[in-house]
């Protein structure tokens, strides 16, 4: 006999479908329009490069050759390195399968979707999130240009698989689901560090609710705890053999604090302009003295400039906050009429998409959803350390797909509220009107 095809499953695979022709043709339009965007990738480029050429894990800025660095976290290089191995390091055909990969982990990216929703709400809620997501235009464009040859889509499906996998090892005792768990994370941490500010309140959360049910609340993190430090440690390791320092994940952070808070007017809109990327002074600083002592030395400049300029900075990490939800790094009422209408409509769609996500956020806590404080996690506390660096809509992305069933879960308790007096009307007007029994049937 043969086996009914689910149709909720059949029609997630039609969404998937969706979402890849979505982006192959938005991907295929822009390469025919542009071409292989210039200096695609940039560092993370430029480490793949080193890589495929056999000259190591090193050489991150185009004007100088510095040698090994720990500027980017290895997965997503290697990656992109095999990809130069095999179609030319930094040629057109690279950065077609490169976009191509790209477009397909946004593409997956609606699968854990599908669950999460199921998980809040059913699986009408779950399809209709995966949907959002296919065609959302902020997760379509994320694999074209020159950002494309980057981890931000590979770091949105890790994020969401995490996320999903809190929910459903809430539920866990087993061994081998918390191994598991730990070994995700770990590979996440290896992709995007950024994660790593919101596993601390993951891992709380689940060893909350495993002490609700009498479990091992303290064992089974500890064992996920201690594969996250394994599936690290070799990154770890390496930096320690070639720097002789402690660098777990990446060691650009003292750089990104410098670029958004510095002497310079304009540091809080465009702070890519005095990287050692594109600035050719701060390379051969750069090189001169290392990268573990120019980090070190911008640390230092940064948090001096902070200390000195508290005003300052607060509307600086205002500006990096509004860009990071709006886009727009300017008063609304100053550019808005020098927009083109399709720039407005996406700034509406994005700002509806943002409100939407933080209401639905609020719906959750408001019907008691022990499931809202991990989405609250990621969308409080992942984007924290942009608005103290620097930001674009870009660094949100990974974070996105939490909002697109956040969103939807809004609109979802909106309809719920509409449609609900109307049935209780109905179903009061039915009964009113069904025939009494008389005397005489007593």
């Amino acid at each position: 006999m043969k086996k009914k095809l689910n149709p909720i499953l059949a029609l997630l695979f039609l969404i998937v479908i969706v979402a890849v022709m979505i982006r192959a043709t938005n991907n295929r339009l822009d390469y025919m329009s542009e071409g292989a965007s210039a200096n695609y990738g940039f560092e993370t480029s430029q480490i793949a490069a080193s890589v495929a050429a056999g000259h190591g894990f090193g050489n991150p800025y185009p004007l100088v050759q510095t040698g090994p660095t720990a500027l980017m976290p290895p997965v997503y290089i290697y990656l992109l390195a095999g990809i130069f191995k095999v179609f030319g390091a930094q040629s057109d055909s690279s950065y077609l399968v490169a976009t191509t990969l790209s477009a397909l982990f946004s593409t997956l990216v609606c699968i854990p979707i599908f669950f999460l929703g199921k998980r809040v709400a059913g699986n009408t809620l779950g399809l209709v999130a995966a949907a959002l997501w296919a065609v959302f235009p902020f997760a379509v464009t994320a694999s074209t240009g020159r950002f494309a040859v980057w981890d931000t889509t590979l770091s949105a499906l890790l994020a969401t698989l995490a996320l999903l996998a809190t929910l459903r090892l809430c539920d866990s005792d087993r061994a081998g689901a918390w191994i598991g768990y730990g070994a995700l994370c770990a590979l996440a941490l290896e992709v995007n560090p950024a994660i790593l500010s919101v596993l601390p309140f993951l891992f709380a959360w689940l060893a909350w609710k495993l002490h609700e049910r009498r479990g091992a609340w303290l064992r089974l993190p500890a064992l996920a705890g201690i594969l996250i430090v394994l599936g690290c440690a070799p990154w770890s390791a390496r930096n320690w053999v070639e720097f002789h320092h402690f660098i777990p994940f990446r060691s650009n952070f003292g750089l990104e604090l410098w670029l958004g808070n510095n002497q310079y007017e304009d540091h809080d809109q465009f702070p890519d302009r005095r990287s050692p990327y594109s600035n050719g002074l701060e390379a051969q600083r750069y090189a001169k003295i290392g990268e573990v002592a120019f980090m070190r030395e911008k640390k230092t400049q940064a948090v001096e400039f902070i200390d000195a300029h508290p005003s300052q900075t607060l509307r600086s990490d205002y500006i990096r906050f509004a860009v990071l939800w709006t886009g727009l790094a300017a008063r609304v009422q100053d550019v808005w009429p020098l927009l083109p209408g399709s720039v407005r409509f996406l700034l509406v769609l994005n700002a509806l998409f943002v409100i939407l996500g933080w209401l639905g956020l609020l719906a959750m806590f408001r019907q008691r959803n022990p499931l809202a404080w991990p989405f609250s996690f990621f969308i409080a506390i992942y984007p924290a350390v942009y608005y103290v660096t620097h930001a674009t809509l870009r660094y949100r992305y990974p974070i996105d797909p939490t909002l697109a069933v956040l969103s939807t879960f809004a609109v979802y308790c909106a309809v719920r509220a509409t449609v609900r007096p109307f049935a209780r009307a109905s179903a009061g007007s039915a009964t009113a009107s069904e025939p009494q029994p008389s005397l005489a049937s007593q």
